[in-house]
């Protein structure tokens, strides 16, 4: 099993740097028959899910990834309309209730909106990130979009506060110490999101 899942995580990081490269099509061919597997009866079903995961790869495993983790994701997502237009609304209808979130990312379900600087802010706004790169996203943001324009400050930016930590996506400025550049960078973060939606 290890080596099937470094070969699948290798994908997904591969997928954020080339969304098209070849090497990522093999993968994308089996995430997206375990998708319609997991969703052939209409709602989420593990199991069937599960036995597709163990016939295709011919791992007995009942540990095997669902698709509903980070790297399943970011693969599934690096071209558009992978998926039946049916399938991906049912997925991201799946992801957006599900409790516990996506894992690796978020720990809640993404239907709780945190408050701007609220511990678990920043996990679920990566959560969304993810998501938005499904056409079908577009379908549920509304909530979403309004809900992050509501959380601008009077100067009508984003200040995610002090707590705000560094990752692949910020800071975006040389330095923090400077007034202003952690709002002007968490803006950008959010901007960024908001624009997907009009693509």
């Amino acid at each position: 099993m290890f080596p099937t899942n470094i070969r699948s995580i290798s994908a997904a990081m591969l997928a954020l740097i080339d969304e098209h490269h070849p090497l990522i099509e093999p993968y994308l061919q089996y995430w997206a028959k375990v998708v319609a597997y997991a969703f052939a009866g209409g709602t989420y079903d593990r199991e069937a899910e599960l036995a597709r995961e163990q016939a295709l790869t011919g791992i007995p495993s009942r540990r095997l990834y669902p698709f509903h983790v980070y790297y399943p994701l970011l693969i599934l997502s690096s071209t558009r309309h992978r998926l039946s237009p049916d399938l991906e609304r049912r997925m991201l209808e799946f992801l957006l209730h599900k409790p516990g979130g996506i894992y690796y990312v978020c720990e809640k379900s993404l239907d709780v909106f945190p408050q701007i600087g609220e511990k678990g802010f920043m996990s679920w706004l990566h959560a969304q990130e993810i998501l938005s790169r499904f056409e079908a996203w577009k379908g549920f943001a509304a909530d979403i979009l309004n809900w992050l324009w509501s959380q601008r400050n009077e100067t009508g930016l984003w200040n995610m506060g002090k707590g705000t930590y560094h990752s692949a996506f910020i800071p975006l400025s040389e330095s923090w110490r400077r007034a202003g550049s952690r709002m002007v960078d968490c803006s950008v973060r959010v901007l960024s999101l908001l624009h997907r939606y009009f693509e």
